[in-house]
């Protein structure tokens, strides 16, 4: 692997999945580099062959392919030229030898290019079809922690979350102004309900607080005015 890779335990903000997804998929080699893209359309590609990431991931053919197929299209140029060269010093028994030589050597050099580009992509196509699964999962999952992320942001609703141990539920409440019974006079009004604690059953007691004073309260001994 190129770079390391490190996941922190907040990885996602729920803003922006595009950078975060880019940088995981080039770190793990499943994106080429900007460069690399570049390269691959240029002119020098076309002789090289595409970079080699771009190659598994676009499935393009490799620059050995591109050399072996040069090398057998020269051979076959080189055939047909030797076969010009003797053609007209040779007798008509000599002259087919030679005709159906030089066909031999290009129809065996056409297969072998052929053979050669078919298996390069066939094999490179696989590993492509593997790289956009490999995106695909990746791309699935940002989108899921980011919908996670933005459902652990209040915004205005409760959010449940389960005391550990004592199958209790508590609920954020957004400060609901209460009284609170269990005072007598003044001290009843003015307080505002920020929790409800629940057994889902028949124990309900609301977090509430007044200034500085936090209490809990049985909800029936607390009202709204």
């Amino acid at each position: 692997m190129k770079n390391p890779v490190s996941v922190p335990s907040r990885a996602i903000s729920g803003d922006d999945i595009s950078p975060p997804a880019q940088q995981l998929l080039r770190d793990l080699n499943l994106l080429p580099e900007e460069g690399d893209l570049a390269h691959a359309g240029g002119f020098v590609a076309a002789f090289k062959g595409p970079p080699d990431s771009v190659a598994l991931i676009e499935a393009g053919a490799t620059a050995a392919t591109k050399w072996w197929s040069v090398g057998l299209g020269v051979m076959v140029t080189g055939a047909w030229a030797a076969v010009r060269t003797w053609w007209s010093a040779e007798d008509p028994a000599n002259q087919h030898i030679l005709l159906w030589g030089a066909a031999i050597v290009t129809a065996a050099a056409v297969l072998g290019v052929a053979h050669l580009f078919a298996s390069d992509l066939r094999g490179r196509a696989a590993v492509a079809t593997e790289t956009v699964r490999a995106r695909a999962a990746v791309a699935e999952t940002f989108v899921r922690m980011a919908e996670q992320a933005h459902a652990r942001t209040l915004d205005g609703q409760h959010v449940a979350a389960r005391a550990p141990g004592d199958g209790l539920q508590f609920a954020a409440l957004p400060s609901i102004t209460v009284e609170n019974m269990a005072k007598h006079g003044p001290e009843e009004a003015g307080w505002h309900a920020l929790g409800l604690l629940t057994d889902g059953a028949r124990r309900n007691r609301y977090l509430i607080a007044k200034g500085n004073t936090h209490e809990w309260v049985d909800a029936g001994m607390v009202s709204v005015p």
